[in-house]
This record gives structure tokens, sequence and C-alpha cells, in this order.
């Protein structure tokens, strides 16, 4: 993979640096939420609550892709923990990348590189918005280049082989659980429930979604938090 990764990684690198403000633009579009997940968040309500005569079958795949957005940020994380650790292109001794202005030396430091789950979850969500309406798709995989995968590359927070076999887990999670509409019967009982009792059923909706916007920073965070207390309590006892 050097043989890939680190012209592309060197190429990009010999950028950062000459221009304060390109490096402040990047690494500011890098770790804004809204910029990222909030964009992806209104258009999967824009593609929910647009009417036309396959509403039915489009919600039932956009149902379907959260489901799939799941399956891919679950095998991106399994993978990173049970790969071999791979340091990020910023943290690679024998790069010796320059640090773009204003962005921490020691950023995402001890956490593996490979793969990129921000791939696995834009590519997930950008295919399974092009499977529900192709000018949304390619809206979608635009900005999911531009402001999801090639500032993680500027910055040298992930090598392109990273951001590909993230994309990869993305879309084939999207294409094998989205192309028919419910292929899990999942999405039929959940829009049973929609019309029995919306009111539970979009607050729940909303909190799944918002979640999925932030990559589930707030879940780890209570996750970690949890096992931190069973630990501790183990240890007591």
């Amino acid at each position: 993979m050097n043989v890939i990764d680190y012209p592309i990684t060197l190429f990009l690198n010999q950028f950062v640096g000459r221009s304060w403000l390109l490096d402040q633009a990047v690494f500011f579009s890098s770790d804004q939420d809204l910029l990222k997940g909030g964009f992806a968040l209104a258009l999967f309500w824009y593609a929910w609550f647009r009417c036309d005569e396959t509403c039915e079958t489009d919600r039932r795949r956009l149902l379907s892709l959260i489901l799939a957005c799941g399956v891919a940020l679950a095998l991106s994380q399994a993978l990173q923990l049970t790969m071999p650790f791979r340091y990020r292109p910023i943290h690679t001794a024998e790069l010796d990348l320059a640090i773009a202005h204003g962005m921490p030396s020691r950023i995402l430091d001890g956490w593996s590189s490979f793969p990129s789950d921000h791939a696995a979850l834009f590519f997930a969500l950008s295919t399974g918005f092009l499977i529900v309406s192709r000018p949304l798709g390619l809206l979608s995989l635009l900005h999911t280049t531009l402001f999801v995968c090639f500032p993680r590359l500027y910055l040298g927070l992930h090598f392109f082989t990273d951001i590909i076999s993230g994309a990869l887990l993305g879309v084939a999670s999207s294409a094998l659980l989205c192309i028919k509409p419910d292929p899990t019967g999942l999405g039929g009982k959940l829009l049973a429930l929609c019309r029995n009792n919306s009111a539970i059923f979009y607050a729940a909706l909303f909190l799944v979604t918002a979640e999925f916007a932030r990559l589930f920073t707030d879940l780890r965070e209570i996750i970690r938090f949890m096992v931190t207390i069973l630990q501790a309590v183990l240890n007591v006892s």
C-alpha cells in the first residue's frame, strides 16, 4: 500500500503550510459536524418527505439505509480493532509531514488509520441516496468527496487506501441492503409504526439520524462511560 499511499500523501502535503487561509479552511471543514453530517442529514429528510409515486418504496429504502450505515460503521470499527495498527500519515515518522496551520499535532494519535469510518458512513449514505434518487446521490457523492474525504487526505489524517477501503465497505453495505426496497422486512414494520404512532416513530428516527450525523460520537462516549463504570465495579468486587 505504501507504493500508492506515500506518493499521494506527499503530493498533497507539499501544499500544506503554504497558505494559512487554505489550511484553516480545510481543517475547519473537516472538523464541522454541520458541514459533514448536517448536510447528509438534510438530504435524508429531504428524500423522506418528498412525495411522489415511489414514496413508500423510497421510505423503505431509506430505513434500510440507516441499517446499512450502521453495518458499515460496525465493520469499519471491527477492522480498526482487529487489523494490525496503522499510524495515520501525520504520525508516520518516515513521512515527516508538515502540519496544517491550526491543527493540533497530536490529533487522533493512538487511533488506527485503516479503514476510514468517515468514508464508510458517507459512502454508504451516498450509495443509498443514489439508489433512491440519482440527482440526490450525485450531490451526496460530490459533498462526500469535497467536504469529507479530501480534507482528511490533505490534512494527513488518512491514507488514500484508508479512504478507498472505507468507501468499499459503505458502498457494499448500502448495495446489499438498499437495492431491494426492504430486504429485512424491518422497514415495513417501522412504517406501520409510523402510520399508527407517528409521534414515537419520528422522535426515534430523529435521534437515530442525528447520531449518524455525528458518527455516533455521543453514543460512543456513553458506551465508553458504561464500560469504565463496569470495569470499576468489577475491580472493586
